[in-house]
Formats: structure tokens, C-alpha cells, sequence
């Protein structure tokens, strides 16, 4: 019997899919689980501060002419 697909298996493939592959963060005991073996082919952003990490995903996105 074939295994079946982990939840973190299938959202980081829909996150590639989706071309989502920078992560920005405040990371808590939440978010260990998400970031425990995180992908290669991704990028983690690390804000000290909710604020910081919205500003800096405002502005990358703006950039990306999104």
C-alpha cells in the first residue's frame, strides 16, 4: 500500500505550486511545526516584531509588482 501524503508534504507542494516559496515571520511554539525540516528551496524571512514583518512583506510584494 502506497503511503499517503503528510499535511506539511502537501502544503509546501501547494505552496510551490502556488509560487510561494518566501515565508515571512515572528515564529512562536505555533509555528514549530511548520519550520521544523524546512525546505531548501524556501526562504524563511525572520521579524523580531509582527509590524516589522508585515512592512516587510508589504514592501517584497510591492517590488514584485504584485
Amino acid at each position: 500500500m502506497p503511503s499517503q501524503p503528510t499535511v506539511w508534504d502537501v502544503t509546501y507542494d501547494l505552496l510551490r505550486t502556488l509560487g510561494m516559496t518566501t515565508v515571512f515571520g515572528n515564529p512562536g511554539s505555533t509555528e514549530q511545526t511548520f519550520l521544523k525540516n524546512f525546505p531548501d528551496d524556501f526562504t524563511y524571512v525572520l521579524g523580531l516584531q509582527e509590524a516589522s514583518v508585515c512592512i516587510a512583506l508589504e514592501t517584497t510584494r510591492r517590488n514584485a509588482g504584485d
